[in-house]
């Protein structure tokens, strides 16, 4: 992270360490995107880091990112134009380029990642030797894109001229054949095969904030197996039986992926499942920085899972009390709209040792039931500064949008009543989620353009890549 400020600092031509340490304490989102939970104010704290660098290949890095930045249409600071000489430097208005760039920036990227994540998907050769697993997964793209895997030999022969594209029948035999261990096996595997992708680009260098949250899947078939036990009467399900995955998340926008998803077959199980969860991001090699858990996770169990994986830095929502208020603890703080402070040593349910105690005040507009807003952690203000548990903590929420779009648009569409076909697909759109996430938040592999495409036009990329390969 100082390696970082000192980019950010000779890039933008600041004078001093106390500049850069102002510029980063009026930029909290950068401050959290390039490591800083605070900002030192001491300048001999950045002094220490900065005067432990070579100079010469830091300066020679900033000089290729400053030019690369410019030549891509970003405003930059009139002091960083003088130092560096930009204005003899022509820019490259992404916003021109012909649509035909576009869509062969979009294909490159699926002919770069398809052959590798893909391959860990089989149904067992003996009962498929007429499609390869790349043609399935196409036409499972383009069930997505269009009214499920039944309309897509159709649609699919008269886009890509007269391709052989599997049919549904024989698309859910060859699913039926596994079973939920497998299936868990197989996504697992290439969800973490595009999150390494990612790390091999650039991604995850930092701590990662995590995300914990479960969604529910409505149910109108006729139950499950013993593999796949329904929840009876969850909450907001219209059938009164459904299906629960607890899913692990990355938070920030430029990262926004799926770690994992997982059916969750008991409610008590659900914090045994995020454990094993956590668990395997570490050893996919994902740095694991804050914890965040929905007050819905407001225990004992989930405070000793955050431990066991985060350490101090973790942060529980409260549980409101019945009437809609803040337990009293938080109720009580003296707090200004936006401060927070860390009460510490709280008993809660004779956990030892025992936890501390976050009470943010929210601005005055905030359009909240309730004005206050606590969390559990083992941080103090001394490790952090008490609103960023806050600030970090409403990335959390953007993990509904993924929910969202793994409901009612990426998951390949089906009316089958066989819950093993169910499961794969809605796995299925996770996959196609990932990689909707990294090529909109990487530059493209040959043509180094930053793409902002829809869902529905990854899908149709996924299935041009395979079926005019």
């Amino acid at each position: 992270r100082y390696l970082r400020a000192l980019i950010i600092k000779k890039a933008r031509n600041l004078k001093s360490n106390q500049a850069i340490a102002n510029y980063l304490l009026s930029n909290k989102d950068l401050a959290d995107d390039i490591g800083f939970e605070s900002i030192p104010e001491n300048q001999s704290t950045f002094w220490y880091h900065y005067d432990s660098v070579d100079d010469n290949p830091v300066a020679t890095v900033v000089t290729r990112l400053v030019h690369a930045t410019y030549r891509n249409g970003v405003a930059v600071p009139d002091e960083t134009k003088q130092k560096y000489d930009l204005e003899n430097y022509n820019t490259i208005d992404e916003t021109k380029l012909s649509q035909e760039v576009k869509n062969e920036a979009l294909q490159n990227w699926m002919d770069e990642i398809l052959d590798d994540i893909i391959e860990p998907v089989k149904f067992g050769r003996a009962q498929n030797t007429s499609y390869s697993e790349r043609e399935i997964i196409g036409a499972m793209a383009l069930g997505s894109l269009i009214n499920g895997p039944h309309s897509a030999p159709i649609v699919g022969s008269r886009i890509f001229d007269n391709a052989n594209i599997i049919s549904a029948d024989h698309l859910y035999t060859l699913i039926k054949s596994l079973d939920k261990y497998e299936i868990d096996d197989t996504f697992k595997e290439v969800n973490n095969r595009i999150i390494q992708y990612a790390s091999e680009i650039g991604f995850f260098g930092r701590p990662q904030h995590i995300a914990l949250d479960t969604t529910w899947v409505s149910w109108s078939g006729q139950g499950g197996n013993n593999e796949l036990r329904l929840i009876n009467n969850p909450e907001r399900c219209d059938s009164g039986r459904g299906w629960c995955f607890a899913t692990l998340a990355l938070m920030f926008s430029e990262n926004r992926f799926v770690l994992d998803i997982d059916l969750v077959q008991d409610k008590s199980d659900t914090i045994d499942i995020f454990r094993g969860q956590l668990r395997d991001a570490h050893q996919a090699g994902i740095n694991i920085g804050r914890i965040h858990a929905d007050r819905e996770f407001y225990a004992g169990d989930t405070v000793n899972m955050c431990r066991s994986i985060a350490g101090n830095n973790y942060a529980i929502r409260v549980k409101l009390r019945s009437n809609g208020e803040p337990p009293k603890i938080i109720e009580s703080m003296p707090l200004s709209p936006g401060e927070a402070k860390i009460v510490e040593d709280v008993d809660f349910g004779n956990i030892q040792p025992r936890v501390n105690v976050c009470g943010h005040k929210l601005p005055d507009d905030s359009n909240k039931s309730t004005n206050k807003i606590g969390f559990l952690t083992d941080l103090t203000a001394d490790d952090t500064q008490p609103s960023s548990l806050y600030r970090t903590y409403t990335y959390r929420w953007s993990v509904e949008t993924i929910f969202k779009q793994l409901k009612h648009g990426l998951a390949p569409k089906t009316k089958s009543s066989d819950p093993i076909v169910r499961l794969f697909f809605f796995k299925m759109g996770s996959v196609f989620y990932n990689i909707h996430t990294l090529i909109n938040r990487a530059r493209s592999p040959k043509y180094g353009y930053r793409l902002n495409v829809p869902y529905y036009q990854v899908l149709l990329a996924i299935a041009t890549s395979i079926f005019t390969s």
